[in-house]
């Protein structure tokens, strides 16, 4: 136990964890008050009193919500040596009470609330860098904010309405799109992350639009890109979406077709690629699936059967995962980003850049293709044995990509058929392997291409 915040049978109720410069920061309450805490090693450190559960990473350092003497709750910032008041949004005992922290790059939003009702402000952790968001000045609540991308998505509750979304870029907030026009104005209790994802710099979230019941939805920012991503369960009750995750360019989340029960789904944002993913109750009685955790190249989550009760499963998400880890390490944003960026944008150039170690931000330089950081080869051979068709190209050793060598010699559509000849596989430097396959042909005029797919 790092520390006895409350000795004897008293809970300390810790929350907010998080990560924060190789330490955790967290609230806690002690035997005289709640306040935010750092915890390095085996031992744990009081910045601040009088804080509430409100923390965020912001730059070096934490944004948070805690009272001082004079005035009540306003925003404070620490990198756990120097802690100071941001700004004093209020003077005066009130406070503004600010919440709901999220952090759009070197940013952070909040809400405040006081006599006018309900604020939407920006800040960089400085008091001249907060501003009040323009276009947008309540008096509704703002619940839940999501970052996607380097924009901002925040609901408004306006009461019977309908679900009203908005956008916030540099500080501009702008209506996106109204879903329904009556009824409750979303379904999103506290905390309401179940129910809302951001993946590939996109919003994905449950909503009613009084036709289609609770489905889900996502939206890119536009009118006309606020969707419903699929009627997975057709009539007014929906498919009640719930439990949202994302993995890699996917999100992952339970809901109900009226055949399979409460089982676990997958999309990528189209009809064509939200699918059920697990059917581990066949049948219209389900298993429920909750609790989804990402961990290395697993999906944990739990589940009920008959047979077991509820228990823990995992899904082998790798092959999702190992193009997504490295668009990211390339400092890839997004929809371009993805493995369906049409040619020859962003996604598709960096694609090629790590199946087959093509830069495509320098020139081609070097030996000649086959071999790491370069384009596959294709040989035709002829001599006395006849013609030999040799494809020649580099693969990530290890990939969870499926490397095909196909063939053709008309370039007709639906021509190219797999290579049936030997594979030579060599190792080499930095990961990677160089792969050549040879096949003897009937034809001097061959064709090879290398086909490169998910598994």
């Amino acid at each position: 136990m790092v520390r006895d915040f409350q000795p004897g049978s008293g809970s300390s109720y810790l929350s907010e964890l998080t990560v924060f410069g190789g330490r955790v920061a967290f609230t806690a309450q002690d035997e005289t008050e709640t306040g935010l805490w750092i915890a390095d090693g085996d031992s744990a450190t009081k910045i601040r009193g009088a804080a509430s559960n409100q923390i965020t990473m912001l730059g070096d350092g934490l944004l948070f919500a805690a009272a001082d003497v004079g005035y009540n709750q306003e925003t404070w910032w620490t990198d756990g040596v120097t802690t100071r008041l941001v700004k004093d949004l209020i003077p005066g005992p009130q406070g503004s009470s600010p919440s709901n922290f999220t952090r759009v790059g070197n940013e952070a939003y909040f809400e405040s609330s006081g006599v006018g009702g309900f604020r939407l402000w920006r800040t960089d952790g400085t008091e001249s860098g907060t501003t009040l968001v323009n276009s947008w000045q309540g008096p509704g609540a703002v619940y839940p904010m999501a970052a996607a991308g380097n924009r901002l998505f925040f609901f408004e509750d306006k009461g019977s309405s309908g679900l009203r979304l908005w956008t916030v870029r540099s500080g501009q907030a702008e209506l996106v799109r109204q879903i329904g026009t009556s009824g409750p104005d979303h379904s999103f209790p506290y905390p309401a992350d179940p129910y809302v994802e951001t993946c590939n710099g996109q919003l994905f979230f449950v909503a009613n639009d009084g036709v289609h019941g609770a489905e889900l939805w996502c939206s890119d920012g536009t009118s006309s890109g606020t969707v419903m991503v699929k009627d997975i369960g057709p009539g007014s009750m929906g498919s009640a979406p719930v439990n949202l995750r994302t993995v890699g360019d996917k999100v992952f989340f339970q809901a109900n077709d009226g055949v399979s029960g409460e089982e676990l789904w997958s999309t990528d944002g189209t009809t064509t690629g939200t699918q059920l993913a697990a059917d581990l109750v066949p049948g219209p009685g389900g298993s429920a699936p909750s609790d989804l955790v990402l961990a290395e190249n697993r999906l944990f989550f739990s589940a009920v059967t008959q047979e077991t009760g509820r228990e823990p499963y995992l899904l082998d998400v790798s092959s999702l995962l190992e193009i997504n880890a490295w668009t990211e390490a390339a400092g890839l944003t997004g929809l371009d980003a993805t493995l369906l960026a049409a040619p020859h944008g962003d996604g598709v150039v960096n694609l090629l850049k790590y199946a087959f170690g093509i830069d495509g931000a320098f020139p081609y330089q070097g030996v000649a293709g086959g071999e790491p950081g370069h384009l596959p080869r294709v040989s035709v051979i002829t001599d006395s044995g006849g013609t030999t068709l040799q494809v020649a190209y580099a693969r990530r050793a290890g990939s969870s990509l499926v490397y095909t060598a196909k063939r053709s010699t008309t370039l007709g559509d639906g021509s190219f058929v797999p290579m049936a000849g030997e594979e030579e596989i060599t190792t080499d430097i930095d990961g990677w392997e160089r792969v050549v396959r040879s096949e003897q042909v009937d034809d001097e005029r061959c064709f090879g291409v290398v086909e490169v797919t998910m598994p």
